[in-house]
């Protein structure tokens, strides 16, 4: 459609337009099936800023970005710009990633990444093969390349036997909770959060040793799905001193479990690090990413 003369109108939007913003994802994306407790969870109980445009046909488009404080360094990290495919080349993904990287830079911000950020996102950066007008939005404002990230797939058939000594549960229990969270703290700190994310609502899966009775939990490793949405698995680990033993394959395998019962098909490995690990249990390469950096400079990143 032609381009309208008159800037759109984009203002903050409260978590009372999840809904819509479920909807307006779904028409510019479909199948990516995100739900509208799935985008609140990502978007606004994450701290941070969700804009949109104020036109008179309704949600049409909007974005969603928060800030990470690295020390003194504080980077942006834009998570969605989505634009409804009818209302497209108007100016309005320019308008909502604008207002997002102004948002950014009242924060502090010294640069903006069109990028995932852990502990909650919705992807690892912009879809090569389905999200093509991002792509060109973030040449045309200026961002500059930096890496491609993937998700591998796996069937939820995968089966994998459980190694000898070895026992896979659900972590429900305080005592399953404090050893696992040592193990995380010591090797993943970064992972906590997630880990957290997944304990509340039922996903986190661990490995111990088969203990004697009376002995207390040894963790051998864990793995968590569906922290931002239905099927994605991570983060998973195992402990360092222990892989090569079967613990990995067999958590992926009662994640497949726990997807089958909920009528998914496959397991998404969200940005996979040991591509070989996976690849083994029969995964493969979906989708890939393309992550982007504006910087800013640095009188206008300070408050």
């Amino acid at each position: 459609m032609p381009a309208d003369p008159t800037p759109p109108t984009v203002a903050p939007w409260g978590r009372d337009r999840a809904e819509a913003l479920a909807d307006l994802l779904e028409r510019s994306l479909p199948g990516e099936g995100f739900t509208a407790e799935e985008l609140e969870s990502v978007l606004w109980d994450d701290p941070g800023v969700v804009l949109g445009t104020t036109d008179p046909a309704g949600p049409v488009a909007a974005g969603g970005a928060t800030v990470r404080r690295f020390g003194d360094t504080v980077v942006g990290y834009v998570k969605l710009v989505v634009v409804d495919p009818d209302h497209r080349r108007a100016g309005l993904g320019r308008a909502v990633l604008s207002a997002l990287e102004a948002w950014c830079r009242a924060e502090g911000a010294t640069e903006v990444h069109l990028a995932g950020t852990a502990p909650v996102y919705l992807w690892p950066g912009i879809d090569v093969a389905a999200m093509t007008p991002a792509l060109c939005l973030a040449e045309a404002l200026g961002y500059e390349p930096r890496t491609c990230e993937f998700n591998m797939v796996l069937p939820s058939t995968v089966r994998v036997p459980t190694p000898p000594g070895v026992a896979l549960r659900r972590i429900l229990d305080d005592a399953d909770d404090d050893a696992m969270r040592a193990l995380v703290t010591r090797h993943w700190p970064w992972w906590l959060d997630e880990y957290d994310r997944a304990l509340e609502s039922g996903t986190a899966i661990g490995a111990f040793v088969d203990p004697p009775p009376g002995a207390g939990p040894e963790p051998l490793g864990f793995v968590c799905h569906s922290v931002s949405h239905l099927g994605l698995l991570g983060p998973m680990g195992t402990d360092p001193d222990r892989q090569g033993g079967g613990v990995g394959g067999a958590l992926v395998a009662e994640v497949a479990k726990d997807m089958m019962a909920a009528g998914v098909s496959e397991v998404e490995v969200c940005w996979v690090g040991p591509v070989a690990f996976y690849a083994k249990l029969g995964a493969t390469v979906h989708r890939v990413f393309r992550t982007y950096r504006k910087r800013f400079p640095s009188s206008e990143g300070a408050r």
